[in-house]
This record gives C-alpha cells, sequence and structure tokens, in this order.
C-alpha cells in the first residue's frame, strides 16, 4: 500500500527523492579529515534549508578487509526541489572528495549507490571547486 494515495494520508505531497552522502572519517593516507563535525553539521544544514531537514548519524564502513568510523547525511525532498539543487549538490559531492582527499566518495540515490570521483565529469570539467566545502564550514551552511 502506498501511503502516499492511502486514504488517511492527508499530509504534504510525498518527498519521494532519498539523497545520501557517505562522509568518511579519515583521508587515502589514514589521516583523519579536519573539521569532520562541522563539515557534517554545515551540509546537514544546506541539506536542511534546501529540502527542509536532514538527518546525519555515525556508521561504520566495510570495504573489503577495511573497516573506516563515517557519519551518513540523509535527506528527502520532492523531484521539484531535487531537479533545482542535483547540479550543485553533485559539485559539492565532488568538492567532497577533493578536500577529503579521497578516489571516491559514495552517495545514494533512491537507494542506487553512486561513486562520484572528485574528477567526475567530461574532461573539460572544471576541478573540484573546494570553496563549497569551506563555505559550509564557515558559515554553518
Amino acid at each position: 500500500m502506498n501511503p502516499a494515495t492511502h486514504q488517511w494520508f492527508d499530509g504534504p505531497p510525498a518527498l519521494n527523492r532519498r539523497f545520501v552522502i557517505y562522509l568518511p572519517s579519515r583521508k587515502e593516507d589514514g589521516a583523519e579529515i579536519p573539521r569532520l563535525q562541522q563539515l557534517a553539521s554545515g551540509i546537514a544544514g544546506m541539506l536542511s534549508e534546501r529540502f527542509g531537514g536532514a538527518t546525519t548519524y555515525p556508521a561504520t564502513g566495510h570495504f573489503g578487509s577495511q573497516r573506516e568510523d563515517i557519519l551518513v547525511i540523509e535527506c528527502f525532498c520532492g523531484e521539484k526541489a531535487w531537479q533545482a539543487s542535483s547540479s550543485y549538490l553533485f559539485s559539492l559531492v565532488k568538492a567532497l572528495g577533493a578536500y577529503c582527499d579521497q578516489e571516491m566518495i559514495a552517495c545514494s540515490l533512491d537507494g542506487t549507490m553512486l561513486l562520484v570521483s572528485p574528477h567526475a565529469g567530461d574532461r573539460k570539467s572544471a576541478p573540484p571547486d573546494r570553496s563549497i566545502v569551506e563555505s559550509l564550514m564557515v558559515h554553518g551552511h
């Protein structure tokens, strides 16, 4: 049964898009990511402003034989809000990859895992804009 069409549902339109960022706690060389909690808070604040809310929680990522503490940041939104923000969010994930010194940053959209490289895009694309990440930490979001 779809709650959005159920007779008792009388709320706002369904938030049918789910976006999740899996934020690593360590760089490729094993060093801690600087200001990780502040970064996660800034991302959650920005998502909250754009989409009305976000949730952040700690988790453990397992990658082959490696194990790492991560922060999960997720939000839900409607299709119109997603279309308005998806390009910015893709740029943010690329910038996070550069800031966190990662080959890839994992995120998911509607349950599909995406591995985004800081160098994703065509060969003519500009390098990731690290100022996006810095602005989230300086201004809180």
